[in-house]
């Protein structure tokens, strides 16, 4: 049997697709979506990737940790919820080019999250942009 409580249940509308929008347990908010293939897209390029790093899915966890300190810890330091600044495919991309970069040094999420702060930490923004084998000049992408 279902033993949680949903509110704030809300159908969405955006022309180009429909979401339910809930809170689970006044803890949890849910966006579900349907017939995405884009989203179904990013999924299994994840999980590829995840497969290929193996690591007993280091990055799949690693990436959870990573989101989780990004939506909760973040939030205590600016006040706002910074998943509104930057898409999930972006935070995505960030965490893959540091694992693609470290792989062979990175072993748990803990390690991905500190080379993570590493990293990003003093990053030169205007100077350069992130893919996911490396660095780029923003003048050369531009």
């Amino acid at each position: 049997s279902f033993q949680h409580e949903l509110s704030n249940v809300k159908f969405v509308n955006l022309g180009h697709m429909q979401r339910i929008k809930c809170v689970i347990d006044n803890q949890v908010t849910v966006d579900i979506s349907a017939n995405r293939l884009d989203e179904l897209c990013a999924v299994a390029f994840e999980e590829e990737v995840d497969s290929l790093l193996g690591k007993n899915r280091l990055f799949k966890r690693s990436l959870l940790l990573i989101k989780a300190w990004w939506l909760y810890e973040n939030r205590a330091y600016n006040g706002s919820n910074m998943m509104a600044c930057i898409s999930e495919r972006t935070l995505v991309t960030l965490v893959l080019a540091v694992v693609n970069k470290h792989h062979r040094a990175l072993h748990t999420p803990l390690q991905v999250l500190a080379m993570f702060f590493h990293t990003y930490a003093k990053y030169d923004w205007s100077l350069y942009c992130v893919g996911i084998d490396g660095d780029r000049l923003v003048s050369m992408v531009a």
